[in-house]
């Protein structure tokens, strides 16, 4: 884990800075590009809400 991890979570937390970092080591960081945090959805019961991460292509 990163020093700058470890001290502040830039995207808005420890575990997503995290995620993101094993997410760039295991695909590349030009991968990164087509993760959006916080991406609108709508659940099975028509209430929008956001996910975390969500992943614009298929790797």
């Amino acid at each position: 884990m990163t020093e700058k991890i470890k001290q502040k979570g830039s995207l808005g937390s420890i575990a997503e800075d995290l995620f993101v970092e094993l997410f760039c080591d295991t695909f590349g960081p030009d991968q990164a590009e087509y993760l959006f945090l916080q991406y609108p959805v709508t659940d099975i019961y028509g209430n929008r809400r956001s996910i975390d991460f969500a992943q614009t292509r298929v790797l």
